[in-house]
């Protein structure tokens, strides 16, 4: 029989130091929730080390930590970074992790696996958000994240969106190492055009593929948005390569070197600098 359909959000936003539930749901082959006769969660590090393991059928030693709502059909979800275990630092860090849902239906049926990106993010990081939001969402829009449809920008986006704008920042000359969670804020509204400039290539990259030139019979019409972005981007990618240099030049060190001139040399300048008749004239130096 087809696999069932393991919906799961693709990225999970968690700010560090707190807990949060990391949910899936199951679905059949007609679309109807369906429970799991097998479950299991595998979580891996940014070096794909496996830091957890756990299986809803098969408890282990403590008991498994993914629970089911009472009364619901194919829910199921891990609460991370849950304060009720001792000695908790699964959220503690900033840090991306890679949550690997497996998970079976009826019976006979094939397997479904998932994953999900799990970003634990510091708070000054999660601060960036409103003022990135105000700048590149034109309004405040309707987001259904059980059915993966997105009218507006998540939370975990618009963080993706500024880690790619600092990764360009970070490789314009002189080399930065910056992190979003030490980035100065005093040039915040620097990041922020970089990163619409990473978001706005996604929008280009839609509008490429939608955008309409219709003309039938006298009556046309025209859906464009390409010329207008690219008009955009390339003012923004202008702005960008003027400010980004003045923005490094307060972080870069100035280095000094010292040239000290060889004895050779030293002694053809005092011989050509020297007048005629002088005693040295005519001696020969080995």
């Amino acid at each position: 029989m087809p696999a069932p359909f393991l919906n799961a959000s693709p990225v999970e936003l968690i700010i560090q130091g707190y807990d949060q539930r990391i949910n899936i749901t199951l679905f059949d082959e007609n679309g109807d929730q369906v429970d799991a006769t097998q479950l299991s969660l595998r979580v891996l590090d940014d070096g794909n080390r496996l830091l957890f393991t756990d299986d809803f059928f098969v408890p282990p030693s403590p008991p498994t930590r993914i629970k089911k709502p009472a009364g619901t059909i194919g829910e199921y979800y891990i609460n991370w970074g849950d304060p009720a275990f001792p000695n908790q630092t699964e959220t503690t860090s900033v840090a991306d992790r890679r949550f690997i849902w497996r998970a079976v239906g009826g019976v006979d049926t094939e397997p479904s696996v998932v994953l999900q990106v799990v970003k634990i993010a510091d708070p000054r990081s999660m601060a960036m958000l409103p003022p990135f939001r105000l700048q590149i969402d034109k309004a405040v829009k309707i987001i259904d994240e059980r059915t993966n449809c997105f009218l507006g920008y998540t939370d975990a986006m618009l963080l993706m969106f500024l880690e790619g704008g600092l990764n360009i920042l970070n490789t314009y000359q002189p080399n930065t190492f910056f992190h979003l969670e030490d980035f100065p804020s005093t040039h915040l509204q620097l990041l922020i055009d970089v990163a619409t400039l990473v978001a706005l290539n996604s929008q280009l990259m839609f509008a490429i593929d939608t955008d309409i030139n219709y003309s039938d019979q006298g009556y046309s019409f025209q859906i464009g948005h390409v010329q207008p972005l690219q008009s955009l981007m390339s003012n923004l990618q202008s702005r960008i390569d003027r400010l980004v240099p003045l923005f490094k030049l307060n972080f870069a060190t100035l280095g000094s070197m010292h040239i000290e001139a060889g004895t050779s040399f030293r002694l053809l300048q005092l011989l050509q600098s020297s007048m005629p008749g002088a005693l040295f004239r005519g001696y020969l130096t080995a």
